[in-house]
C-alpha cells in the first residue's frame, strides 16, 4: 500500500531509541490527525489518528500471513515497537486525507489486475465518474518504476499520489500528470476498488442506505460533445501555428482518427465527415463515453504526430494554454461529458 506524506513529524527512526507509550501521548494531547507506520522485514503496522484518537489499525505481513485490523492490530502495533528492530514513521495529514486512507482500508476489489494494453488510465476514470464509484484506483508501475494511488469520491478524482522509484512522492494535479506520463512510458497494472462504506467516520451501526442501481446508458445526442470536440481541434492547431505551421494539427488530427478507427469504429465516419467538409458529425447512434475515449486517444496520438522527444513538453504546455478559451466557454459541459477527466493533460 502507498502511504500519503505528509508533514513528518517522525521519519524513519530506529524503534530501539523510541519510548512509544510517551510518543502515544503526546499524540493524544496535540490532538494529532495523521498514521504512525512501523516497518520491518515482512511486516507494516499502521495506526490511524484524527484528532488524537486513534480510529483505526492494521497490520500487513508479506509472507502470506492474514491482515488483522482493529484494536488487536493496534496493541500488536504497539508490541512490536517496543520489541525494537524496525523503523517508526509519523505523518500529520489533513482529515480529508485520512477519510481516504480509512476508505481505502475499508474496500473491495471492483476490478482486478487491469493490465496497459487494454485499459487506459484516463478511461478508466471516465468509466469510474460516469459509475459514480468512491474508492481507489492502485496502479503498479512497471521496470520498478514507481506506484500511484488515485482516490475517487461519487467518481470525482479528489487527490492523486504517486511514488517513484527512487521514493520521491508528488501529490495533486501534478501526481496525477507524473502517473500519466510514467504509465504511457513503462506500461503498469491496475486494481480498482470501491469503499465499503462512504462515511467512514460515522457509527458503524448506522442504518445502511439502501444501494443505488446503476444508471442505465442512454444514446444521447452527441452534437454538443462533438461541436467542443471541433472547438479543442481548432484551438490547438491556432495555438501551435508558430511551432508545426498553420493546419498542421489538423491534419495530423485527421490521420490519427483513420488510424484509431480499427480500435473505435464510429471514428471512421467521423473522419470521413470531416473530409468532405460535413463537419464534425458521427453517423450513426453511439455513446457519448465511447466518443470521449475514443477522442482521448485520436489527440494523444496526433500529439504524438506533430511533435518530438525534444519539443514534446513545449507542445503540451502551449496546447493547454491555448485552450483556456474553450475551458471558458464551456465551463460547465466539459466536467458534464467527462472531458476534464479523458483530456486532463490539456484541459487539466
Amino acid at each position: 500500500m502507498l502511504y500519503p506524506q505528509g508533514k513528518t513529524v517522525i521519519g524513519d527512526l530506529k524503534t530501539a531509541f523510541v519510548n512509544i507509550d510517551g510518543v502515544l501521548q503526546e499524540l493524544k494531547t496535540e490532538k494529532f490527525t495523521g498514521y504512525v507506520k512501523i516497518s520491518s522485514e515482512n511486516y507494516h503496522g499502521l495506526v490511524i489518528y484524527e484528532n488524537g484518537d486513534p480510529v483505526e489499525s492494521v497490520e500487513n505481513y508479506t509472507d502470506g500471513r492474514p491482515r488483522i485490523d482493529g484494536i488487536k492490530a493496534m496493541n500488536n502495533v504497539i508490541a512490536k515497537t517496543k520489541e525494537g528492530g524496525g523503523l517508526l514513521n509519523i505523518q500529520e495529514l489533513p482529515s480529508n486525507v485520512v477519510n481516504m486512507m480509512l476508505r481505502a482500508i475499508h474496500s473491495k476489489v471492483l476490478y482486478k489486475d487491469l493490465l496497459s494494453e487494454f485499459t487506459q488510465i484516463k478511461n478508466l476514470l471516465v468509466t469510474l465518474k460516469t459509475k459514480q464509484i468512491t474508492g481507489h484506483i492502485e496502479i503498479e508501475m512497471n521496470d520498478g518504476a514507481g506506484e500511484a494511488f488515485i482516490f475517487l469520491e461519487d467518481g470525482k478524482l479528489i487527490e492523486s499520489l504517486f511514488s517513484a522509484g527512487d521514493g520521491s512522492t508528488l501529490s495533486g494535479k501534478k501526481g496525477l500528470a507524473r502517473i500519466l506520463e510514467v504509465a504511457n512510458e513503462v506500461g503498469y497494472v491496475m486494481n480498482v476498488f470501491q469503499s465499503d462504506r462512504k462515511d467512514v467516520g460515522k457509527e458503524k451501526l448506522e442504518i445502511k442506505k439502501p444501494q443505488q442501481e446503476e444508471p442505465i446508458a442512454v444514446q444521447a445526442d452527441p452534437t454538443e460533445l462533438l461541436e467542443i470536440v471541433e472547438k479543442i481541434v481548432l484551438s490547438i492547431d491556432q495555438s501551435l501555428v508558430k511551432i508545426i505551421g498553420k493546419g498542421k494539427f489538423q491534419d495530423a488530427f485527421l490521420q490519427a482518427i483513420f488510424q484509431k478507427a480499427s480500435d473505435y469504429p464510429f471514428l471512421k465516419s467521423l473522419g470521413t465527415n470531416i473530409q468532405t467538409n460535413n463537419g464534425f458529425a458521427i453517423d450513426g447512434a453511439i455513446s457519448l463515453d465511447d466518443i470521449v475515449f475514443g477522442v482521448s486517444d485520436v489527440l494523444d496520438q496526433a500529439v504524438s504526430f506533430v511533435s518530438t522527444p525534444k519539443t514534446k513538453d513545449k507542445i503540451k504546455e502551449t496546447i493547454k494554454l491555448g485552450l483556456g478559451q474553450v475551458k471558458w466557454l464551456y465551463e460547465e459541459q466539459i466536467p458534464q461529458y467527462n472531458l476534464d477527466t479523458a483530456l486532463f493533460e490539456y484541459l487539466g
